[in-house]
């Protein structure tokens, strides 16, 4: 028998966090239609517009985007990738052929920038100011450890690919 006390979840943070998500997630989708949107410039692009456009208060974009366009561009990779990597540790859990992999792998992150179109193409030639400033959000998605099951332990996903290319 079990004898650890159980944890009591706390429903007001429960909501919080969903309403968090579900608040970052529009920010997200809006600037991500923003940056394809021909009509505008990507660098007329600022944290206040996205608010404005996914009716959202400037005030809480701030909280979502300290940092203005490095934490959206990191929150578009993330955002759009972590469905690649769930998608691709399924397809790793069935097929062990390192050739398949690193095909699904390829695939799967063409199709993923195919359809974020110029906000990933962006957010990818941005790329290097945004590493070298710092200030980029943990978590987000460069060098940090993550945790599906085909990556191993304290595996980032840059070393995933690396690893799957020399194996």
């Amino acid at each position: 028998m079990d004898m650890q006390p159980q944890k009591k979840i706390d429903g007001r943070s429960l909501r919080a966090q969903r309403t968090y998500d579900e608040v970052h997630t529009k920010l997200v989708s809006t600037a991500t239609e923003m940056y394809n949107n021909p009509l505008i410039a990507n660098n007329k692009i600022t944290v206040s517009s996205i608010a404005k456009n996914a009716g959202v208060s400037v005030a809480t974009a701030y909280n979502h985007f300290p940092d203005n366009k490095l934490d959206i561009l990191g929150s578009i990779f993330k955002l759009g990738f972590e469905e690649v990597i769930i998608e691709y540790g399924s397809f790793v859990e069935i097929n062990h052929d390192p050739k398949d992999q690193i095909d699904e792998l390829f695939r799967l992150i063409t199709e993923k920038a195919i359809e974020l179109g110029d906000a990933v193409r962006y957010a990818f030639f941005h790329i290097n100011d945004i590493l070298e400033s710092g200030k980029w959000i943990q978590g987000e998605p460069y060098n940090i450890p993550v945790s599906y099951t085909h990556l191993r332990a304290h595996e980032t996903e840059a070393d995933l690919v690396c690893r799957l290319l020399l194996e």
